[in-house]
């Protein structure tokens, strides 16, 4: 079942190959020069993406930064082949932000489908504020995204991607991981943040053991078989929900409390 569900970029459909062939070209188009190089990584190259939840994850490293308008005008043909046929997720660097290397690094330019509607909303003319249209438009700190791209990245347009990103300090990729540790909720009613966090709490975990950057998917897996047994209805439910994977399972809270403090105790080991 997973191996059918889940693919890689060599095996992915045509038509998401044919979406990323898209925004390379439209991106490469209206960057030109200011383009030093475009990269997948993420979901497709983890061979974990499923077309029906997984993002198409890129990121570019720009020369100089964009200017507002420029990053309306992105986000507005970005906007043209969104969801068709999956969620894209681009994020642009400038040089100058990675070589020194600088942590956090800054993101000049972020488009996500959490963020679509303030695009739609700038095309507008409206929300002309927000914070992704400044030159620093952190949304999230991209250091574990900055480091697949440079071990396992694959090179869309322009300098391969070992050139441009230098070698990341362990301290900060493990900052940058476990950041939002305390914001997981493994018990919580949300139907949408309670399997993210549980797969998050996994990922965190095996990170820590493996120093590997897991799918979530295989970060689940890896958790189910090293952690003990009581905790798998906790995770498999979780995979259940996030990815309709095997069945639903019930397990009391009691349960996801001590998983929660499981993970925890087994960071700081």
């Amino acid at each position: 079942m997973y191996e059918n569900r889940f693919h890689g970029y060599e095996t992915a459909s045509k038509d998401v190959k044919s979406q990323i062939d898209n925004v390379t070209n439209i991106l490469s188009s209206s960057l030109t020069s200011n383009l030093l190089g475009l990269y997948l990584q993420g979901s497709l190259v983890l061979s974990s993406f499923d077309a029906e939840t997984s993002d198409i994850d890129i990121i570019g490293i720009i020369d100089n930064p964009l200017s507002a308008k420029d990053k309306i005008e992105l986000g507005s043909q970005l906007l043209s082949i969104h969801h068709k046929p999956s969620a894209l997720e681009v994020v642009f660097v400038t040089k100058n932000h990675l070589i020194p290397w600088q942590y956090p690094p800054v993101c000049n330019f972020y488009f996500s489908d959490y963020f679509s509607q303030q695009y739609r909303q700038f095309l507008h003319g409206e929300n002309l504020s927000h914070r992704l249209l400044t030159i620093n438009a952190n949304t999230v700190n991209i250091t574990p995204c900055l480091k697949l791209t440079k071990e396992k990245g694959i090179c869309l347009y322009g300098i391969a991607a070992d050139e441009l990103i230098p070698a990341i300090p362990e301290n900060d990729v493990w900052d940058a991981i476990s950041s939002n540790l305390f914001d997981l909720d493994a018990t919580s009613d949300n139907d949408s943040h309670r399997p993210y966090a549980i797969l998050t709490l996994c990922r965190i975990l095996s990170y820590k053991k493996t120093g590997k950057i897991l799918s979530k998917q295989e970060s689940a897996f890896w958790a189910m078989e090293t952690l003990p047994d009581i905790f798998n209805p906790i995770i498999s439910n979780a995979l259940f929900e996030k990815y309709r994977l095997g069945e639903k399972m019930v397990y009391p809270v009691e349960d996801a409390i001590a998983f929660k403090a499981y993970i925890r105790e087994g960071l700081i080991q």
